[in-house]
C-alpha cells in the first residue's frame, strides 16, 4: 500500500512540475456489485459477494478546454460468502478469504459544463492495472456452521464443505468507462456523483473448487464458483484544484 501511494504521489509531483497549471487532485468513496457464477451438482449452494466498497485517490491535468489526462489509484473490497438460499432457512454466511484489490492506471476525462458552469456532467476511460489479494484457502468440512433455521434459531450442522479456493492470476488489467455529474463549489472545489463500471479483460480473477459437498445426507461433487472481477461501483467524491 505505502508503495502504491508513494508511485501515485511521484507522478504527481512530476506532472506538477512538467506543466503546473490546473491541476486537480481528489478522492472517492462507495459502493460497488458484483456477483459469482456459481455452477455444479448442488445448486442452492451459492458464492455471493457482500460489504463491498471501494476507494480512489485521483490526480488529472487539464491538456485542452475540458479535457484531461490523469491518475487513479483504486481500492475494492468485499467478503466472498458462501451461502445455502433456501426459503425456510436465514442467507448463511460461511468463512472464507476476503477478495480485495489494488489498481492504479492511466485515464482520459472529458467535461460537459451547462449553461450556468456550476453543474455539468464528465465521460471518461481508464485502464487499470489491478492487484488481487486472494491466497490459497482450503475447506476442510466445518467452515459452514453458521447456518441457522429462521423459526428457532438454532445453528444447523447438517453440512460439511471440501474443497479449496485460489486466485488464477494476480496481476489483470481492466477496461473501466465511467459517467458522473459535478457540481463547482467555488472556482477551485467541486462536488462529484459518479458510475464506473470495471470490466476485466483476462481470466477470472477467483475460482472456488469443491470437490465434496456433504448436505442433509447428500454428497454432492464438481461445485465450482469463479469470480469474474465484473463490477459496476457508485461513488461519491471531492477534488480541488491544487495548482492553476
Amino acid at each position: 500500500m505505502r508503495g502504491i501511494v508513494f508511485v501515485f504521489f511521484l507522478l504527481l509531483t512530476s506532472a506538477t512540475e512538467a506543466l503546473c497549471q490546473n491541476i486537480y487532485f481528489g478522492a472517492r468513496v462507495g459502493g460497488f456489485i458484483a456477483d459469482w457464477e456459481n455452477s455444479g451438482s448442488l445448486s442452492t449452494f451459492q458464492s455471493r459477494s457482500s460489504a463491498m466498497w471501494t476507494f480512489n485517490l485521483f490526480s488529472r491535468q487539464e491538456i485542452v478546454d475540458d479535457f484531461y489526462i490523469g491518475i487513479d489509484i483504486g481500492y475494492n473490497r468485499s467478503t466472498a460468502e458462501l451461502n445455502i438460499l433456501q426459503p425456510e432457512r436465514m442467507v448463511a454466511k460461511g468463512n472464507g478469504p476476503t477478495l480485495a484489490f489494488w489498481s492504479i492506471g492511466p485515464t482520459a476525462r472529458k467535461d460537459f459544463n451547462f449553461s450556468n458552469g456550476k453543474i455539468g456532467f464528465q465521460t471518461s476511460l481508464s485502464l487499470p492495472l489491478s492487484y488481487i489479494r486472494f491466497n490459497r484457502y482450503n475447506y476442510s468440512g466445518d467452515e459452514f456452521r453458521s447456518i441457522i433455521r429462521v423459526g428457532d434459531k438454532q445453528p444447523v450442522r447438517d453440512i460439511f464443505v471440501y474443497g479449496e479456493a485460489h486466485t488464477n492470476k494476480k496481476f489483470n488489467v481492466f477496461l473501466r468507462p465511467e459517467i458522473g455529474f459535478f457540481y463547482r463549489m467555488n472556482p477551485r472545489s467541486r462536488l462529484s456523483i459518479d458510475a464506473m463500471w470495471g470490466i476485466n479483460t483476462g481470466e477470472p480473477l477467483a475460482t472456488r473448487n469443491f470437490h465434496e459437498i456433504i448436505y442433509e445426507g447428500q454428497t454432492f461433487t464438481e461445485n465450482r464458483h469463479t469470480y469474474d472481477g465484473l463490477y459496476l461501483s457508485f461513488t461519491i467524491g471531492y477534488e480541488l484544484k491544487l495548482f492553476q
